[in-house]
Formats: C-alpha cells, sequence, structure tokens
C-alpha cells in the first residue's frame, strides 16, 4: 500500500491512500487444477495443470492485461515414455507473447 499524489489548485498536491488487493478462486479435482488471481488493477494471473492421460499432462500459464503486447501464456505438455520398465519424461514448451 502507498499513497498517490494528485495535483490540486495551485502548486499543491494532496496524498491519497491507495491499495492493491487480489481475488483469486481455485478448483482441484485429481485430473484437474485450475487456480486464478484477478489484481485491482484488471491484470489475471492463471494457471491450469490437466492429466489428460494416464502419460500425457498439460500445464498452461498465463498473465494477461489490459495493455496491449504485455500479456503472455505459456503451456507445456509432459508425455512419459515407458523405455525398459522405467519412465522417461519428455517435455515440450511453447512460448507465446
Amino acid at each position: 500500500m502507498g499513497s498517490l499524489e494528485v495535483p490540486a489548485q495551485g502548486s499543491e498536491t494532496i496524498k491519497v491512500p491507495t491499495a492493491h488487493y487480489e481475488f483469486g478462486a481455485n478448483f482441484l479435482d485429481p485430473k484437474l487444477m485450475l487456480i486464478g488471481r484477478v489484481m485491482t488493477d484488471g491484470r489475471l494471473n492463471a494457471r491450469v495443470k490437466c492429466d489428460l492421460t494416464d502419460n500425457l499432462m498439460l500445464k498452461v500459464n498465463a498473465q494477461l492485461t489490459q495493455e496491449a503486447h504485455y500479456s503472455q501464456g505459456m503451456f507445456n505438455f509432459d508425455y512419459k515414455v515407458d523405455v525398459s520398465d522405467k519412465y522417461r519424461e519428455v517435455t515440450i514448451e511453447h512460448n507465446s507473447k
């Protein structure tokens, strides 16, 4: 929390207290997790983790803003491959802006 300086008549400035809050929601399921947060300035942060199959998992992170060209998202696919009776994890990543 801080204060915002607002111009007044003449050379005076008035300090107005400001506050920042986050409102969030979570959804948890054995195969799906959704987490979201909205800030007072309109920014949104979201995270998704979804088990599509026993071997394939999707992860998504997103940050959305009202400002042009500042939103971003990233998603990963994790695939487990059975090699010699041991699981190895393969990760494919993609970033987009």
